[in-house]
């Protein structure tokens, strides 16, 4: 018989009352915890579903918001269970108002921050609910890619182990040994977390890294070998971009020796105001006149204000070729023009494509400002202009390389066969923070460089895809990297050269969908072995009795 029962004392009545409570409350939050652990996993299988189906229409875009409501209730909830739940009291003095102010200040912070994303392509100036709000954003992407992978590597071990007692331990486990267990899976989570946050920190505010790779051209005429261009996608102008960082991306192009630079969309992320042009300054300060600079709309200008921004763009010597070209003239800029055949007219022609959003934002005069001035990507119009001003076909010119700028990495294949040689994309950011890289599987590419050759000819062409010189919103990486990139063109057919590997966000895409895959079958394995036993166990004390 215990000591309780011999006793009979009201202290030890009120010891066993505070046992019973701490048994019950482990069990119950590791069950809630596990359910919104699954039902996040599936949520977000769902969206990248859905985002590569059909985000690309409007249907697309609200299934995918109505998901994500969903979902990011059921992410809190699991985020909370996990590792603010495991250090609150069960039992004691106001253990209940402990609780509940603790779980109202997570969901404060949460909020808060969400409300940053929306907030901040409206204000005029940086303050520190802005600068908080987003990086707190951000950290929250960090907390879940870390928490995924922790909860899925025990989940395996518990499949391993035969479901045993490692995550939620069994009835005749203690409450004491299940509450310090999730004290200590959630404190190494906790320091993982903080070493995520270290490193994205160091990697988004330190300079970006300089790509450099040769990509050979067939149609580039010889005098033009070792043409520069150096893309600078994705700046993101907005409340997190210091002016100071526009001065060194441009400094560092213009270190290079490059012959043109290329914005492949997204340079604005805020409506145009004070801050925006105070931003945009070394767009005139820090350019050399000589080095012609080519922008093409991204779908964060039509969210902000296309019209704004593309006045911007021309009022700071920015050559605006949104559905339309530039012909660049070796003579132009001291190269070619001697004797040599054709020498004297070899170019190298630029196209730009407005983005791919604008067919589904145009006209949503509701939704976004300007809306009545996006305008959707005109292939066709757009060569068949290039090809009057050059007086043959681009798809037929084979001494001139056609470069296009087109900021999200998509219709690959319909570009190049209409003449293109190289492709200039963004949008993606490598993938940008865990787990966005698998809603890249929508796209021809995430990272780095891609070829393939045209039917009915044996020419090879490119697409290369950066991950952005800063990006949006939150300044916070994970399995991506901040770049600016050097493309040197070559004269003739070979292979490309320097930084041509596969990245770490292209592999990413496939590895985060794979492990989303399988950590909704662990777990969801898991719960149903878990129910059966309990199931089992309830039925032979039902016949015990």
């Amino acid at each position: 018989m215990s000591k309780d029962i011999e006793a009979g004392s009201n202290g030890d009545v009120e010891v066993g009352e505070a046992a019973a409570a701490t048994v019950g409350t482990p069990s119950s939050s590791n069950f809630r915890q596990r359910k919104a652990m699954l039902l996040s996993f599936l949520f977000i299988l769902a969206i990248v579903a859905v985002a590569i189906a059909g985000a690309r229409s409007r249907v697309g875009y609200v299934a995918i918001g109505a998901m994500m409501v969903y979902g990011i209730h059921w992410t809190l909830i699991w985020l909370y269970e996990s590792l603010v739940d495991p250090f609150l009291p069960s039992h004691g003095p106001r253990h209940k108002v402990k609780r509940t102010s603790a779980r109202l200040a997570y969901y404060a912070v949460f909020f808060l921050s969400f409300a940053t994303m929306f907030r901040h392509r409206d204000g005029d100036d940086v303050n520190a609910y802005d600068f908080m709000g987003l990086n707190c954003l951000g950290a929250y992407m960090i907390v879940i890619a870390v928490l995924f992978y922790v909860d899925l590597a025990l989940a395996i071990a518990e499949v391993i182990r035969g479901v045993g007692p490692l995550v939620t331990p069994t009835e005749d486990v203690e409450a004491a040994e299940e509450s310090e267990f999730r004290k200590k899976k959630a404190a190494i989570c906790w320091a993982l977390i903080a070493i995520g946050l270290i490193q994205s920190a160091v990697l988004c505010y330190a300079e970006p890294i300089i790509t450099r790779l040769s990509i050979p051209l067939e149609d580039l005429h010889p005098c033009l070998d070792g043409y520069k261009i150096a893309l600078i996608s994705d700046i993101h102008v907005g409340v997190l971009v210091a002016k100071e960082e526009i001065e060194m991306t441009l400094r560092k192009a213009n270190e290079e020796g490059v012959q043109s630079m290329a914005i492949s969309g997204d340079l604005g992320d805020q409506k145009v105001g004070a801050a925006a042009l105070h931003s945009m300054k070394p767009f005139v300060d820090d350019v050399d006149a000589q080095v012609p600079m080519l922008w093409t709309s991204g779908n964060h200008e039509n969210f902000v204000g296309v019209k704004s921004w593309r006045t911007v763009i021309e009022d700071h010597g920015i050559i605006n070729i949104e559905n339309s070209f530039f012909v660049h003239r070796g003579v132009d800029f001291g190269w070619c023009g001697g004797a040599a055949d054709g020498e004297a007219d070899a170019s190298i022609n630029f196209v730009g494509l407005a983005d791919l959003s604008g067919r589904s934002m145009q006209n949503t005069t509701s939704m976004y400002p300007e809306s009545e001035f996006i305008v959707q990507p005109q292939l066709s119009q757009t060569m068949n202009s290039l090809s009057a001003h050059i007086g043959k076909p681009v798809s037929a010119a084979d001494d001139v390389a056609t470069v296009l700028l087109y900021h999200t990495p998509a219709e690959f294949k319909q570009n190049s066969e209409a003449g293109s040689d190289l492709q200039l994309s963004g949008h993606t950011h490598g993938g940008h923070v865990w787990p966005f890289h698998a809603f890249t599987l929508m796209y021809d590419g995430t990272s780095g460089l891609f070829s393939r050759s045209v039917a009915g000819g044996g020419d090879k062409k490119f697409m290369y895809v950066s991950e952005g010189v800063i990006g949006w919103g939150p300044r916070v990486r994970l399995f991506s990297r901040p770049e600016i990139t050097i493309i040197t063109l070559k004269s003739g057919g070979g292979e490309p050269s320097g930084d041509t590997g596969l990245r770490v966000g292209e592999a990413f895409k496939y590895i985060t969908l794979v492990s989303l895959v399988l950590g909704a079958l662990v777990h969801g394995y898991v719960m149903f072995i878990k129910a059966t036993k309990k199931e089992a166990t309830a039925a032979g004390e039902d016949k015990l009795k």
